[in-house]
Formats: C-alpha cells, structure tokens, sequence
C-alpha cells in the first residue's frame, strides 16, 4: 500500500477527529457503546523509546480529513477496533496495509507482544462505553483470516 487510505475505508465505521494514545484495565460505565468499529491508524513501538521495540507507540483515529498514514519509520497499519463485549476489546489488522517487514516482524509468530503497557485515551474509551482502557504488557494471540489479522485484550 502507498501510504493512502483507500475511500473504501472511509464509509462503514464511526470517524474520530482525535489522536489516541493507550493502557489495559477495563471498566464498563454503563454508557452505551459504539457497536459499529472505529477506523484506526496504529503505529507499531513503544512510546518511551519514540516508537522502537516491540508494541504500540500511538493509535490515531482515521477520519476522511486523513490522506494518508503516517510516516513512522517503527511502520503502522490500518485497524478497525472495537468492544466485542465487556471488558474484551478486538482490533482487526486489514492485511492489505500491513507491510511483508511489518508482518514478518510483529505477526508471523502468532503472538503480538507488547513489551510495556500502552494507554487508551479517555476520549477513545468513552467511544468504546469504558472508563479506562490499557493494552497491559504481555503477549497476545493472534488470528488470522485473508482480510484480517485478529488481536483481542
């Protein structure tokens, strides 16, 4: 992919307008939660070592306003995010923006490590019906279909 974001994306899923960083305890606030997903840009790293290592170093939400993805040298992907039920969140990797490099580094293991823990923004866990989201250091299981690369926390 050349770093545009195809129009395809741009239609079927709840647009943000704010930069999203992450962290790992759920709390459900009873609000009513955003059953289609958000179209996010994640961009691969650790935040403490400007987005080198293994993890995620930013998430930005991807709004029709957005031409292209970032440029981050640590790379980045498309994902649809979303509550899948309480305390279960899912992101869905599009393959088709997931670089061989990227893939081969971060997902072919079938574990996608996060060497520390990354921190939702409060205006992202209000979208997703939670109080405080944070993605804990650890490994996580990875599935995978032709379109998508699975990751649940």
């Amino acid at each position: 992919m050349d770093g545009l974001i195809p129009d395809g994306l741009l239609g079927n899923f709840y647009q943000m307008t704010t930069t999203t960083y992450f962290k790992k305890h759920l709390q459900d606030r009873g609000k009513k939660v955003l059953e289609t997903p958000i179209l996010v840009e994640v961009v691969y790293g650790l935040i403490s070592r400007d987005c080198k290592g293994m993890g995620i170093c930013k998430i930005s939400a991807v709004t029709s306003n957005t031409p292209q993805r970032s440029n981050s040298l640590c790379g980045s992907s498309l994902a649809y995010l979303k509550k899948v039920k309480d305390n279960l969140l899912r992101f869905d990797f599009l393959r088709e923006t997931i670089s061989e490099e990227q893939f081969a580094l971060r997902f072919s293991s079938g574990v996608f490590y996060m060497e520390e823990p990354f921190y939702f923004s409060s205006e992202l866990s209000e979208l997703l019906g939670l109080e405080f989201v944070c993605i804990a250091e650890g490994e996580y299981l990875l599935s995978y279909t032709v379109q998508f690369v699975g990751l649940e926390f």
